[in-house]
């Protein structure tokens, strides 16, 4: 059958019956004799030049078929033996029956055909690669039959020393004269043969970019206080985070910064580790304990190459590398850091005390916290209040008036923050200003409470103002933000908390 004249489509799908009769049909032809014709060549239906094999199907109409098992060209064989869906069924030669053909590729071939498009653009035959796989004995089979320079002898010899990873260094001997003939690394020690940047030159980069950043931040200060000019240590404001390898206690090696607050740029940083590769294994070579390996321990401290600096827990790392910072903050940028500012992490607060206690600069450290995060510590103690009263069966979070509803719980934050900010050079102004919005929003006509609230004609709280200018007060009822008494009854000891003398302080 002419391939020109067939009619492709998809395949339709076959229901039980169908099927059934197909299986039947395949049955007959099987016990059937083959028809004499001879079988037209497949050459016109594998031509294709596409780089995937295809699977034909037919389905038949009238006479009996003939299975013929065909190869493709490319990628395998196609059986017809045992895989019905794997062969080229195709009729006798006959004037009264009719084949359709169908043309179906499978997953795996269309999987295959877009790394033949791709393998093309990734490797070539005119790439030069430059690095391969190559056995070790290949070495000795190419310096089997070499001269060696001084004696003229074959006798020479491939030595593998100084094993670092992947990286060896080969050694060309001669056995009989023991003259080295070359010597070579398997991997330079800089990727790039290129590049001209030296090695360890990124931390080289580190320290120079720490020095002009301290010489930057030294001059901001010096320009809002000419008088700091002549001092040679300066007392400034920082801020100070840590963080670890990876989640969980067991992270061997964790990092902390020290970031000032005015140019946000940072001034000093440490790593703390608990491993130390060599240490491992020596230890699993000489024995833990043992004289060989407390010797070999020993010198290899003397060495500084050691780099295992923190024995501890992981949790703990932040303490140490704060410890570090600070005792060489005077020595190393010529800065004291006494105001360092918090997020209000708990561990954060470790770390404060941690210093207190430790005492770097004969003078006590302040502490201070962010605006942003003190508002945050209130919305999420609020938030957790409703959580729990409504265990109980108290409902504070419900849609009616006077609720703690989710908006409620921001505008209440956005006061706290604003009355932070606006007092935040009096400590006993900025505990009254907090506590005056529970007060305020929870006062009524017959209990009005406005003790904490600003007071004078230019009062934000319209009660104050109104009894300043000798004026009839609204109805507390017009007051967009209102809290009943049972909401204000079970938030009023968490404001108090977070009113605290030694927080706001």
């Amino acid at each position: 059958m002419d391939r020109e004249t067939s009619r492709w489509r998809k395949p339709k799908k076959r229901g039980r019956k169908n099927q059934q009769a197909k299986r039947a049909r395949e049955a007959k032809a099987a016990n059937a004799k083959p028809a004499s014709v001879a079988a037209p060549q497949p050459a016109d239906l594998t031509s294709t030049p596409s780089t995937c094999s295809y699977l034909y199907f037919k389905e038949p109409i009238k006479k009996r078929k003939k299975t013929l098992t065909v190869e493709s060209p490319i990628k395998r064989s196609i059986s017809t033996q045992t895989d019905r869906d794997s062969s080229f069924d195709v009729d006798s030669a006959s004037d009264t029956e009719e084949t359709i053909l169908y043309r179906v590729s499978t997953a795996s071939e269309r999987k295959l055909a877009q790394f033949d498009e791709l393998l093309p653009l990734r490797f070539t035959e005119e790439d030069d690669l430059e690095n391969i796989l190559v056995q070790k004995s290949v070495f000795s089979k190419l310096f089997k039959n070499y001269l060696c320079p001084e004696c003229k002898k074959k006798n020479v010899s491939v030595n593998f020393e100084d094993r670092k990873g992947f990286c060896y260094l080969i050694s060309v001997k001669c056995q009989l004269c023991e003259s080295l003939i070359v010597q070579e690394h398997t991997s330079g020690r800089v990727h790039d043969d290129n590049s001209t940047r030296p090695p360890f030159s990124v931390n080289r980069h580190i320290d120079e970019m720490l020095l002009e950043t301290r010489g930057i931040i030294r001059e901001v200060y010096v320009n809002e206080d000419p008088s700091l000019q002549d001092s040679p240590v300066i007392d400034i404001t920082v801020s100070f985070d840590g963080s670890w390898q990876k989640r969980g206690p067991t992270s061997n090696y964790g990092v902390g910064f020290v970031v000032d607050t005015k140019t946000g740029l940072i001034l000093d940083m440490a790593c703390a580790s608990k491993y130390c590769h060599p240490c491992v294994l020596q230890e699993k070579a000489l024995g833990a304990g043992t004289p060989e390996h407390k010797l070999w321990y020993e010198q290899h401290l003397a060495s500084g190459m050691c780099k295992k600096n923190y024995d501890g827990s992981s949790k703990s790392m932040e303490n140490a590398i704060a410890k570090i910072l600070w005792d060489r903050s005077v020595s190393g940028c010529k800065m004291r850091y006494t105001t360092m500012l918090s997020d209000g992490d708990a561990s954060i607060f470790d770390t404060f005390n941690h210093l207190s206690q430790n005492n770097p600069y004969d003078i006590p450290i302040n502490k201070e916290e962010c605006i942003n995060h003190v508002s945050k510590r209130l919305s999420t103690a609020l938030k957790n209040k409703v959580a729990q009263c409504k265990a109980k069966g108290i409902m504070l979070g419900g849609s009616g008036a006077g609720q703690l509803t989710e908006n409620v719980i921001m505008k209440l934050a956005s006061y706290y923050r604003n009355a932070i900010q606006v007092n935040s050079n009096d400590t006993k102004s900025m505990k009254r200003a907090t506590l005056a919005a529970p007060y305020h929003c929870a006062s009524t006509d017959k209990k009005p409470n406005h003790k904490f609230c600003s007071q004078g004609k230019e009062s934000w709280c319209f009660y104050n103002r109104a009894r300043a200018k000798k004026e009839k007060p609204d109805s507390h009822q017009s007051m967009s933000l209102k809290l009943n008494e049972t909401v204000f009854k079970n938030i009023l000891p968490g404001y108090e908390r977070l009113s605290d003398d030694e927080l706001l302080k």
